[in-house]
């Protein structure tokens, strides 16, 4: 399992064993939400993958964006 979570200066994912903390965004957010959504990579296939909802709490907050996190 991989947890994310926001900090000053972005969108941080971790391990579940606390290991491998790593800035995926460097985006200041207050909105963090996370939804496991499946997705047509090519038109015979499907995929699921973790879909990160957030915002630019310095530059834009009022709108969400939806972005799908790599994962280090």
């Amino acid at each position: 399992n991989v947890y994310f979570f926001t900090a000053m200066d972005g969108i941080y994912n971790m391990y579940n064993n606390g290991t491998s903390i790593s800035q995926i965004l460097p985006i200041v957010s207050d909105v963090l939400f996370i939804n496991k959504e499946e997705y047509n990579p090519t038109d015979t296939t499907t995929a699921q993958a973790n879909m990160l909802y957030i915002n630019d709490a310095v530059n834009n907050a009022s709108t969400i964006y939806k972005q799908r996190p790599k994962i280090i």
